[in-house]
């Protein structure tokens, strides 16, 4: 029996009923939330397809092709991501693949292939997909999996069948993370942050995550204040994870927003925000935020491309500081 937790019952239920019958489409398009255990969603699937003695749809945990799957060797498996996080899937990859799913299946019932995230393909190589979703050799099984479906193109999207995956409710996480916690985690804190996703929650109270936040937080704030310099702020974080440091800003940000709003934080002081980002309701309007937040999703949409960190973080900082220095006539009128 699948181990998964009980918000994916609903979408695991209809696949289960599709494997027992022997009906699996193609191609799966699973799409919802990062953090809330998607991973492990596919992953069950993939194992139920490749199971030779299922068990009412889930991968019976004993066959050679289970024993083989866990192992992480199975011959009728591959899955396709980026070379490097944050990169392009490539059109040589796409035709790697379509490489190996023509090849004769062994003894799995599917031949399975898992494409992740399936929103980083470029054009050729979502053109080189198309070719594979519109004549796929028989018992063959895409599974693409992607937080962003909408960036797909429509014709790869209409030869998939949709699985949406919905995030848990706040008690069925908060349940969740109660058994998994280590002694002392604040579940509330760490759901918040991680927006409602258990998952990546529990990741972030398994390592330096929340350190390395706080530490992040603080210089931004330090650098906008002058009391740290843009260039020596950017060589500090340059080499981490940009998609990371953007999304830690984007919570800041939209945090702020809410509360200039009159809405209530979502960010507990727990959460390490920053003493100084803190403060941007008061020294920003709502024009200058809103402003700031599209800067912040372009400054995303570039981390996709080839780009220079250093000064990709310098030039955020920079408009950051101008922001901040066109409103002081406010505050200080």
């Amino acid at each position: 029996m699948s181990a998964l937790p009980p918000w994916f019952d609903p979408a695991w239920q209809r696949l289960r009923t599709q494997r027992t019958q022997d009906r699996l489409p193609h191609a799966l398009l699973i799409h919802g939330p990062e953090g809330i255990g998607e991973r492990d969603f596919v992953r069950a699937l993939a194992a139920a397809a490749l199971c030779e003695t299922p068990e009412d749809g889930d991968a019976c945990g004993h066959c050679d092709g289970c024993v083989l799957f866990r192992a992480g060797n199975h011959p009728d498996y591959s899955e396709v991501r980026p070379e490097e996080e944050g990169k392009q899937l490539r059109i040589d990859q796409i035709r790697d693949l379509a490489g190996f799913v023509g090849l004769s299946r062994g003894r799995a019932p599917y031949k399975v292939v898992v494409l992740t995230p399936a929103d980083r393909l470029n054009d050729n190589a979502a053109n080189a997909l198309l070719k594979t979703l519109e004549e796929p050799p028989p018992r063959t099984l895409l599974l693409l999996l992607t937080s962003r479906p909408g960036r797909l193109p429509a014709t790869i999207r209409s030869r998939c069948q949709r699985v949406p995956l919905h995030a848990p409710t706040p008690d069925q996480a908060r349940a969740w993370l109660a058994e998994r916690l280590p002694a002392g985690a604040d579940a509330d804190v760490l759901l918040a942050l991680a927006h409602g996703a258990p998952q990546a929650a529990l990741a972030l109270a398994g390592g330096d995550t929340l350190t390395r936040r706080a530490a992040f937080l603080d210089d931004f704030g330090s650098c906008l204040d002058g009391r740290l310099g843009v260039v020596a702020f950017a060589g500090k974080w340059c080499k981490e994870a940009q998609a990371t440091l953007a999304a830690w800003l984007n919570d800041v940000l939209a945090d702020a927003i809410r509360r200039a709003s009159g809405a209530p934080s979502r960010l507990s002081e727990q959460s390490a925000d920053g003493a100084g980002l803190r403060r941007l309701p008061e020294a920003l309007d709502l024009q200058s935020m809103f402003k700031l937040l599209h800067e912040l999703q372009q400054y995303r949409r570039l981390l996709e491309t080839p780009v220079n960190p250093q000064m990709l973080l310098e030039g955020l900082a920079v408009s950051w500081k101008s922001a901040l220095a066109a409103q002081a006539p406010r505050r200080n009128g």
